[in-house]
């Protein structure tokens, strides 16, 4: 990379002046032919400015990856992702949406060329999944199928699911951690009657033993569901409330989930949140224009995919030890919860 001082010693004048005429100070006092002779040698170069660089960085960045990544090959990177879900189940659950969204967004800054896989079409794609540079897997997969995938291609990351298979690299959201937060949010809130509805995972275990604890659980008022989507909400809130007393404080496990509760509390005449507050995990963009707004712990599904393609681009500069990253999480106040409601009504 050319310096100042190459240019310096080329047309016989200070560092300094080079910088104020390549920087274009207005207030340099130099003649014409020898600015010219300075930018022409510039050029001639190649040197880049810090600011230039900065403002390059991005494409440079992209073409130095790119070297990088490419030793050894001669066509460009492609990579493999094998969906758990299908594509019809994408649509019921956004989450997954923004992690493929999160990947393509990756791939295109990269130039890396994308291959879907679905999880019960495996069989079928033994080819591209061994010739591919490397393997992303997205959701929930057995130990065999984790291991069948390696036994193709050992450059593998997973996306929302830690399998027990070493040496593999892993982004997920601590759903643990997640639903702690907001079961606690409900405690501190003062609930009595705490609900939920979700299938089976770290969100109901972690409900069923807070609340436990605070000798607050009633199996009537947790509706276990196959899955997330708008009708298991719906059927599951119509379900509540016909079996016992009406909750105060509904943990929905996602979004999706408690824009079917809240259809069904609608239709019971029953008023959010002065009635029965709702509370959820996601916040897909749909959320702050529901009636009311949902108030939802907002995860970051598009930076897990961008994150898992990261993970194999340090793969494939030579990192050998595996790594998991852990994404955040934010929570979002809306309408359906009153924070500290209980000392309010006091």
């Amino acid at each position: 990379m050319a310096k100042l001082s190459d240019i310096s010693k080329m047309t016989g004048v200070s560092p300094s002046t080079v910088s104020r005429v390549i920087n274009q100070d207005p207030t340099l006092s130099i003649s014409h032919d020898k600015r010219e002779k300075i930018l022409e040698v510039a050029a001639n170069l190649a040197y880049l400015s810090p600011r230039q660089r900065r403002q390059n960085q991005p494409e440079q960045q992209r073409i130095i990856a790119r070297a990088n990544y490419q030793r050894g090959h001669q066509s460009p990177i492609q990579l493999c992702v094998v969906y758990h879900h299908s594509a019809e189940q994408e649509l019921d659950d956004p989450y997954f949406t923004y992690i493929r969204l999160g990947l393509e967004h990756k791939c295109q800054m990269h130039d890396i060329t994308l291959k879907r896989v679905f999880k019960k079409d495996l069989s079928k794609h033994e080819r591209e999944l061994s010739q591919s540079n490397g393997v992303i897997c997205v959701g929930n997969f057995t130990d065999a199928e984790i291991d069948y995938i390696l036994s193709l291609n050992a450059q593998l990351v997973c996306v929302d699911y830690s399998p027990n298979a070493l040496n593999v690299d892993t982004v997920l959201c601590d759903r643990t951690k997640a639903a702690e937060f907001v079961v606690n949010t409900m405690l501190k809130n003062g609930t009595q009657r705490p609900a939920f509805i979700g299938n089976q995972d770290e969100r109901l275990q972690v409900f069923r033993a807070l609340t436990q604890q605070q000798g607050l659980y009633d199996a009537a008022r947790c509706i276990v569901s196959e899955r997330f989507c708008i009708d298991s909400g719906f059927d599951g809130m119509n379900k509540m409330l016909r079996n016992c007393t009406a909750p105060d404080i509904l943990f929905a496990a996602t979004d999706i989930v408690a824009m079917g509760a809240i259809k069904a509390i609608h239709q019971h005449g029953i008023r959010i949140p002065e009635d029965i507050q709702v509370i959820s995990i996601n916040d897909i963009p749909s959320a702050e224009h529901l009636h009311p707004s949902l108030s939802t712990l907002r995860l970051y599904p598009h930076d897990m995919g961008e994150t898992a393609v990261s993970l194999l681009l340090e793969r494939f500069e030579g990192r050998c030890v595996s790594k998991s990253v852990i994404v955040g999480f934010q929570f979002i106040w809306r309408d359906s919860f009153l924070k500290n409601k209980s000392n309010k009504s006091k």
